[in-house]
C-alpha cells in the first residue's frame, strides 16, 4: 500500500513538471508508525495522561508487545509471527495508515484471550498514538476514528441488574471450597481473600485485595475493615464473625514459620493481608482470577466475574434500604437500590401478602 501510494505521488509529480526526488526524499523524511510509537513511550508527558501502575503499565505492555513485536512469550511469540501480515503496521508510513489496516489488526488480536478486552484497549492505544501524532505534526488526521459498532466492543458486560448473582445452593458450594484446605498456596490465598469478599461484601480489588493489616482495626469486641483509598470515600466496614475467623487464620498463617504463605517482616509484602507470591507488592489480579475460575470448577457451580461475590453478598441481605446504604457506605440510595433489585423471590413473597390482603378487601366488599 505504501508503495502504491508514493508511485502515485511520483507520478503526480511528474505530471505536474515536479521534481520526483523532492516526492521521495519528503516521503523518506516521514516517520513510520513505529518509530511514532517509540517516541510516545519514550516521552514521559505523553505517558503521565495515564495512572501510574498497571494502567500505565498495561499501556507499555501492548505497544511493545502487539506493535513493536517485543515478546518474550515463546506461544505470544509464535502467534505474531503466524498473523505478521495483519500485525506489522509498524512499518507503515503514519500518514499512510488506513482505518483498514487498524481493523485487520484489530480483528487478528481479537483472538488473543480475555474476551477480546486487550483489542479493544489497541484501539484505545491508536487513538492516542495518532493524537499525538498530530500534536507532533507528524500526520494530519487520524484513521483511528472508531463508533461503538467498529470496536465491536466484544467484551459486552451486563449491567448488573441484568445477571443473576449466586443463589443459595451455590454459596453452600463456593463456601465448602473456600475453606477447605490446600497444598498449592496461591489457592490458599485465593479462597481466603474470594471467601471474605463473599463474607463482608466488600470491594474486590480496592478492598480485599488490597488489604493490609494496619487497615484491621478492633475497638472492644467489634472489628472493622478501615478502608481510607476507595472509589466513594473513607468508611469502615464491620467485619461479622465469618469474616473475623478469615483474619485470624491469615494472621497464624503469617506467623508461623514453615507454612508457605511466611514473609520475612522486613518484606513490605508482609504488609499485605493477602500478599502476591510474585515479584509485585500487591496481589496479582490474574492470579486470583484463575485461581477463582479453578475454585468455581471444584465446587460446580457457574464461573461467573469476580465482583459478583460483593453483589451476591448483598442481595441476600433483607434490609431496608436506608440501613443497606449506610452499612455499605455508599453515597446514594439509588446504588442500594440495585442490590435490591436482584431480590425476586422476596419481591414475590411481598407481592403474596399483598394479593392475600387485597382480595381479603374484596371478599369484604363482596359481602
Amino acid at each position: 500500500t505504501a508503495a502504491r501510494d508514493l508511485a502515485e505521488k511520483l507520478k503526480t509529480a511528474i505530471k505536474l513538471g515536479e521534481d520526483p526526488n523532492t516526492v521521495r526524499s519528503e516521503n523518506e523524511n516521514k516517520k513510520t508508525f513505529g518509530q511514532v510509537v517509540q517516541m510516545y513511550l519514550k516521552d514521559k508527558e505523553a505517558l503521565n495522561n495515564y495512572k501510574a501502575g498497571s494502567s500505565r503499565e498495561n499501556v507499555k505492555w501492548r505497544l511493545n508487545t502487539y506493535i513493536m513485536h517485543n515478546v518474550k512469550s515463546a506461544n505470544l511469540r509464535s502467534f505474531i509471527l503466524k498473523h505478521r501480515s495483519a500485525l506489522d503496521v509498524k512499518k507503515l508510513i503514519i500518514d499512510q495508515v488506513q482505518k483498514s489496516d487498524l481493523m485487520r489488526f484489530y480483528n487478528i488480536v481479537k483472538q488473543r484471550g480475555s474476551r477480546g478486552v486487550i483489542a479493544n484497549r489497541c484501539l484505545e492505544d491508536f487513538r492516542s498514538i495518532f493524537k499525538y501524532a498530530i500534536e507532533k505534526k507528524l500526520c494530519k488526521s487520524s484513521p483511528a476514528t472508531f463508533s461503538q459498532e467498529d470496536d465491536k466492543l466484544v467484551t459486552k458486560r451486563k449491567r448488573v441488574e441484568h445477571i443473576v448473582p449466586y443463589d443459595e445452593l451455590e454459596i453452600v458450594k463456593l463456601k465448602k471450597v473456600f475453606i477447605a484446605k490446600y497444598e498449592d498456596p496461591r489457592l490458599i490465598v485465593a479462597s481466603r481473600a474470594l471467601h471474605l469478599i463473599l463474607s463482608v461484601g466488600a470491594r474486590t480489588k480496592s478492598e480485599i485485595f488490597n488489604l493490609k493489616w494496619d487497615d484491621i482495626k478492633t475497638y472492644g469486641q467489634r472489628t472493622y475493615l478501615d478502608l481510607k483509598d476507595r472509589k466513594n470515600g473513607a468508611k469502615q466496614l464491620r467485619l461479622n464473625n465469618d469474616a473475623i475467623a478469615i483474619i485470624k487464620e491469615m494472621r497464624g498463617f503469617k506467623e508461623i514459620k514453615k507454612h508457605p504463605l511466611n514473609i520475612p517482616m522486613r518484606d513490605i509484602k508482609s504488609k499485605y493481608v493477602f500478599p502476591s507470591f510474585r515479584s509485585g507488592r500487591k496481589p496479582y489480579v490474574q492470579d486470583l482470577r484463575k485461581s477463582f475460575r479453578k475454585l468455581c470448577s471444584l465446587a460446580g457451580v457457574r464461573i461467573l466475574e469476580i465482583y459478583m461475590l460483593k453483589h451476591t453478598y448483598w442481595t441476600n441481605q433483607d434490609l431496608p434500604v436506608e440501613e443497606m446504604q449506610e452499612l455499605g457506605g455508599w453515597k446514594s440510595p439509588e446504588a442500594a437500590l440495585a442490590y435490591k433489585a436482584f431480590n425476586k423471590g422476596k419481591e414475590d413473597k411481598i407481592l403474596e401478602k399483598i394479593n392475600k390482603r387485597n382480595a381479603e378487601i374484596n371478599r369484604r366488599i363482596a359481602i
